[in-house]
Protein backbone atom coordinates (compact mmCIF):
# COMPACT_ATOMS: atom_id res chain seq x y z
CA UNK A 1 0.00 0.00 0.00
CA UNK A 2 1.14 3.21 -0.83
CA UNK A 3 -0.55 6.14 1.42
CA UNK A 4 -0.90 6.09 5.28
CA UNK A 5 -4.04 4.07 5.97
CA UNK A 6 -2.90 1.56 3.29
CA UNK A 7 0.50 1.47 4.87
CA UNK A 8 -1.06 0.89 8.14
CA UNK A 9 -3.47 -1.84 7.22
CA UNK A 10 -0.11 -3.88 5.83
CA UNK A 11 1.54 -2.82 9.22
CA UNK A 12 -0.97 -4.27 11.69
CA UNK A 13 -1.33 -7.44 9.31
CA UNK A 14 2.31 -8.34 9.39
CA UNK A 15 2.20 -7.20 13.12
CA UNK A 16 -0.88 -9.48 13.60
CA UNK A 17 0.39 -12.73 12.05
CA UNK A 18 -2.57 -12.45 9.32
CA UNK A 19 -2.67 -15.05 6.63
CA UNK A 20 -3.00 -12.09 4.16
CA UNK A 21 -0.08 -9.65 5.48
CA UNK A 22 1.94 -8.75 2.25
CA UNK A 23 4.94 -11.43 2.05
CA UNK A 24 8.04 -8.67 1.07
CA UNK A 25 6.98 -6.51 3.91
CA UNK A 26 7.20 -9.24 6.13
CA UNK A 27 10.81 -10.60 5.14
CA UNK A 28 12.09 -6.89 5.25
CA UNK A 29 10.66 -6.41 8.73
CA UNK A 30 12.39 -9.63 9.91
CA UNK A 31 15.80 -8.93 8.33
CA UNK A 32 16.29 -5.27 9.25
CA UNK A 33 14.83 -6.55 12.65
CA UNK A 34 17.20 -9.05 12.61
CA UNK A 35 20.41 -6.70 11.67
CA UNK A 36 19.81 -4.22 14.43
CA UNK A 37 19.01 -7.22 17.18
CA UNK A 38 22.85 -8.72 15.59
CA UNK A 39 24.43 -5.10 16.15
CA UNK A 40 23.00 -4.58 19.56
CA UNK A 41 24.43 -8.06 20.87
CA UNK A 42 20.63 -9.37 20.86
CA UNK A 43 20.04 -12.08 18.83
CA UNK A 44 19.33 -12.78 14.96
CA UNK A 45 16.84 -12.99 12.21
CA UNK A 46 15.98 -16.46 14.34
CA UNK A 47 15.43 -14.39 17.10
CA UNK A 48 13.39 -11.59 14.94
CA UNK A 49 10.74 -14.37 13.60
CA UNK A 50 10.53 -15.85 17.06
CA UNK A 51 9.50 -12.10 18.45
CA UNK A 52 6.89 -11.57 15.51
CA UNK A 53 5.29 -15.04 15.35
CA UNK A 54 4.90 -14.90 19.07
CA UNK A 55 2.86 -11.15 18.92
CA UNK A 56 5.58 -9.26 21.24
CA UNK A 57 6.41 -7.06 18.14
CA UNK A 58 2.61 -6.41 18.06
CA UNK A 59 2.15 -5.22 21.42
CA UNK A 60 5.16 -3.69 21.81
CA UNK A 61 3.96 -1.63 18.65
CA UNK A 62 0.95 -0.77 20.21
CA UNK A 63 3.10 0.77 23.63
CA UNK A 64 4.40 3.05 21.30
CA UNK A 65 1.71 4.19 19.77
CA UNK A 66 -0.44 4.63 22.75
CA UNK A 67 3.03 6.70 24.28
CA UNK A 68 2.43 8.71 20.68
CA UNK A 69 -1.09 9.63 21.74
CA UNK A 70 -2.41 7.26 19.18
CA UNK A 71 -5.29 4.62 19.21
CA UNK A 72 -3.65 0.89 20.31
CA UNK A 73 -6.73 -1.09 19.90
CA UNK A 74 -7.33 0.56 16.07
CA UNK A 75 -7.98 -2.11 13.38
CA UNK A 76 -7.19 -2.58 10.25
CA UNK A 77 -11.31 -2.34 9.30
CA UNK A 78 -10.94 1.42 10.98
CA UNK A 79 -8.10 2.57 8.67
CA UNK A 80 -10.80 4.28 6.32
CA UNK A 81 -10.45 4.01 2.26
CA UNK A 82 -11.50 6.84 0.25
CA UNK A 83 -15.16 6.41 -0.93
CA UNK A 84 -14.08 6.51 -4.51
CA UNK A 85 -11.95 3.88 -6.16
CA UNK A 86 -10.62 3.23 -9.51
CA UNK A 87 -9.22 -0.60 -10.29
CA UNK A 88 -6.91 -1.06 -12.67
CA UNK A 89 -6.88 -4.42 -14.33
CA UNK A 90 -4.55 -6.69 -16.36
CA UNK A 91 -5.40 -6.19 -20.51
CA UNK A 92 -3.23 -9.77 -20.80
CA UNK A 93 -1.72 -12.83 -19.46
CA UNK A 94 1.91 -12.41 -18.88
CA UNK A 95 4.92 -11.97 -16.02
CA UNK A 96 5.18 -8.44 -14.61
CA UNK A 97 8.12 -7.04 -15.63
CA UNK A 98 8.48 -3.88 -14.30
CA UNK A 99 6.28 -1.14 -11.87
CA UNK A 100 7.07 2.35 -12.46
CA UNK A 101 7.60 3.24 -8.81
CA UNK A 102 7.36 7.29 -9.79
CA UNK A 103 4.22 6.88 -11.65
CA UNK A 104 2.49 4.91 -8.85
CA UNK A 105 3.67 7.51 -6.05
CA UNK A 106 2.88 10.06 -8.55
CA UNK A 107 -1.08 8.76 -8.62
CA UNK A 108 -0.98 8.22 -5.30
CA UNK A 109 -0.23 12.29 -4.65
CA UNK A 110 -2.84 12.94 -6.90
CA UNK A 111 -5.46 11.06 -4.71
CA UNK A 112 -4.36 12.72 -2.11
CA UNK A 113 -1.78 10.43 0.01
CA UNK A 114 0.06 11.36 2.13
CA UNK A 115 -1.97 14.62 3.18
CA UNK A 116 -5.49 12.70 3.21
CA UNK A 117 -4.95 9.30 5.13
CA UNK A 118 -7.53 7.70 3.01
CA UNK A 119 -6.18 8.19 -0.31
CA UNK A 120 -3.38 6.16 -1.65
CA UNK A 121 -2.39 3.65 -4.09
CA UNK A 122 -3.01 -0.44 -3.45
CA UNK A 123 -0.73 -2.69 -5.50
CA UNK A 124 -2.06 -6.31 -6.10
CA UNK A 125 1.01 -7.42 -8.06
CA UNK A 126 4.83 -7.13 -7.66
CA UNK A 127 7.61 -7.79 -10.05
CA UNK A 128 7.88 -11.33 -11.38
CA UNK A 129 4.19 -12.29 -10.51
CA UNK A 130 2.19 -14.00 -13.12
CA UNK A 131 -0.84 -12.15 -13.94
CA UNK A 132 -4.33 -13.25 -16.22
CA UNK A 133 -5.88 -10.65 -18.36
CA UNK A 134 -8.48 -8.66 -16.30
CA UNK A 135 -6.39 -9.78 -12.90
CA UNK A 136 -6.18 -6.74 -10.42
CA UNK A 137 -3.08 -4.82 -11.03
CA UNK A 138 -3.80 -2.04 -8.58
CA UNK A 139 -6.46 0.15 -7.06
CA UNK A 140 -6.54 3.84 -6.19
CA UNK A 141 -8.53 5.40 -3.39
CA UNK A 142 -9.47 9.15 -3.02
CA UNK A 143 -11.85 11.25 -0.86
CA UNK A 144 -12.55 13.35 -3.57
CA UNK A 145 -13.80 12.09 -6.84
CA UNK A 146 -12.41 14.99 -8.94
CA UNK A 147 -8.66 13.98 -7.72
CA UNK A 148 -9.66 10.42 -8.58
CA UNK A 149 -10.27 11.31 -12.13
CA UNK A 150 -7.28 12.89 -12.29
CA UNK A 151 -4.92 9.99 -11.53
CA UNK A 152 -6.87 8.23 -13.94
CA UNK A 153 -5.95 10.80 -16.97
CA UNK A 154 -2.65 10.66 -15.54
CA UNK A 155 -2.53 6.55 -16.28
CA UNK A 156 -4.09 6.83 -19.48
CA UNK A 157 -1.49 8.99 -20.47
CA UNK A 158 0.84 6.45 -19.60
CA UNK A 159 -0.94 3.02 -19.36
CA UNK A 160 2.64 1.28 -18.83
CA UNK A 161 3.07 2.02 -14.96
CA UNK A 162 2.89 -1.73 -14.78
CA UNK A 163 4.43 -3.06 -17.65
CA UNK A 164 3.19 -7.15 -18.72
CA UNK A 165 5.46 -9.10 -20.66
Amino acid sequence: GIGPNLEARDVLKVLQNKYDAPKDLRYKAIKMAGLLLKMVGKGSEKKAKEILQSGRAYIKMKEIIKEQGGDPDITIDELKLGKFSYVVNAKKNGYVKNIDNRAVAKIARIAGAPKDKEAGVYLNVKRGDLVKENDVLFTVYSKDNKKLAYTLDIFNENDKIIEIS
